[in-house]
């Protein structure tokens, strides 16, 4: 079954600041490549964003996009958590046919131990 927007039952609820997003968005393009990184800062029109993520036991949602981690096609793998800097990520790892991908979302300032707890339920969940 799976779950709307609307659901009192998250498993984590987390708002962000813009700053904190900003710096998120910063540490996945650098992730992703130098060019990434030089045309974000490039950008006119880059304006500071915030964000909200709801955690179920099946899908991230950041804002109202939906990455689901387990269904019928996707398995979870594993749930980490580690620091970049000032900055702490939770990582959801699941494989999707033959292939493995990742969501990643900051861990908000203040939420680490809400964290650790939500890698504890997301790894022993069916």
């Amino acid at each position: 079954m799976e779950q709307t927007l609307k659901n009192d039952n998250w498993l984590a609820q987390w708002k962000y600041e813009p700053g904190e997003w900003n710096r998120f968005a910063r540490w996945l393009l650098l992730r992703r490549g130098s060019i990434s990184h030089i045309l974000y800062f490039l950008n006119p029109f880059r304006q500071e964003r915030f964000a909200q993520v709801k955690i179920s036991a099946a899908t991230v949602y950041v804002n109202a996009r939906a990455r689901s981690f387990r269904s019928a096609n996707r398995k979870l793998i594993a749930v980490e958590i580690f620091s970049v800097g000032k900055l702490n990520i939770l990582e959801i790892y699941y494989k999707s046919g033959k292939e493995a991908a990742v969501i990643s979302v900051p861990v908000p300032k203040g939420k680490l131990k809400e964290a650790i707890i939500l890698e504890k339920k997301l790894t022993t969940a069916g």
